[in-house]
């Protein structure tokens, strides 16, 4: 509804603290039910400004970011670690740029495309049909529980 409908208007800005008699009068908790939009044409921030404060999101259901009319999602900030404590599930096709580590088991259903360097420091199990468009270094010991083909030449060195 346009704002000249609602019964309080605030021009300026709202600072809510916590009162000196938190019994009484609250603790500088800001209750809104049913919404909270932000308008006008200049970006639009929530942030939790302390220096040694951190700012948490939470619901007692889903938290969804980008569910409507959203052009693109950014999470993070360049140089700065991102961590996902859950386990992270991607229902659509992805792009990994820049080095991607996996400290345990790095599990790909589908096909898989790898463009550039990939190294991997455990074990890296493969089922179904694999291409590799490139070279492929071998540091260790490989092997192979069913026959291997190549269509030009093998070039093998060492005993």
């Amino acid at each position: 509804p346009p704002l000249s409908s609602y019964t309080s208007q605030l021009d300026g800005s709202l600072r809510v603290v916590s009162a000196l008699n938190s019994t009484s009068h609250g603790n500088g908790a800001l209750l809104v039910q049913n919404g909270c939009e932000f308008f006008g044409a200049d970006d639009q921030y929530l942030r939790s400004s302390g220096l040694t404060s951190s700012l948490y999101l939470g619901s007692k259901q889903n938290i969804n970011l980008g569910a409507t009319e959203t052009l693109a999602i950014n999470v993070g900030h360049a140089g700065i670690a991102t961590t996902v404590k859950g386990a992270l599930a991607v229902d659509q096709a992805s792009t990994l740029t820049g080095a991607v580590g996996c400290s345990s088991t790095l599990a790909v259903t589908g096909a898989t495309t790898l463009t550039g360097p990939a190294a991997c420091s455990s074990t890296l199990a493969v089922t179904g049909a694999t291409t590799l468009s490139d070279s492929l270094t071998v540091t260790q010991t490989a092997s192979f529980a069913k026959p291997v083909s190549c269509s030009e030449t093998l070039d093998l060195t060492g005993a």
